[in-house]
């Protein structure tokens, strides 16, 4: 019996192993951006999305905002520089969920996962189509 026991606390031990190294390397491949303070150029509630031209996962950001139906304003660093030092903004695709008083509900750094960007839509209060 007790042998059983140490082979169930090596599984669990493992699982959770697993699952801390899977939280660490999400944290590593796409860390959280700094603070983004709202400025000027957003309507409230909305999405704000920041690109540059040579950015190849903001399409990505893109495609998935379209198919989900989501209206959004886009500002390149390329054509409103002054938008990103104004904000905050460091690195490209940034995702910036407002709400309705035009707090930040939610930023997503690099391509949003679907499921969470659509969770911070409704709580922001932002019409969207999926």
């Amino acid at each position: 019996m007790s042998g059983e026991l140490a082979r169930v606390g090596i599984v669990i031990a493992v699982a959770l192993a697993a699952v801390l190294a899977g939280h660490v390397v999400r944290r590593m491949t796409n860390p959280p951006h700094p603070d983004v303070h709202v400025g000027s150029g957003a309507s409230f509630p909305g999405v704000v999305l920041f690109t540059s031209t040579t950015c190849t996962t903001c399409t990505e950001t893109i495609a998935l905002l379209q198919s989900e139906g989501i209206s959004y304003r886009e500002i390149t660093d390329e054509l409103e520089s002054h938008r990103f030092e104004e904000w905050g903004v460091v690195a490209v695709p940034l995702t910036v969920v407002l709400d309705a008083e035009g707090s930040v509900e939610a930023t997503f750094s690099g391509v949003p996962k679907r499921r969470r960007l659509v969770s911070s839509l409704d709580r922001a209060g932002v019409a969207h189509g999926g």
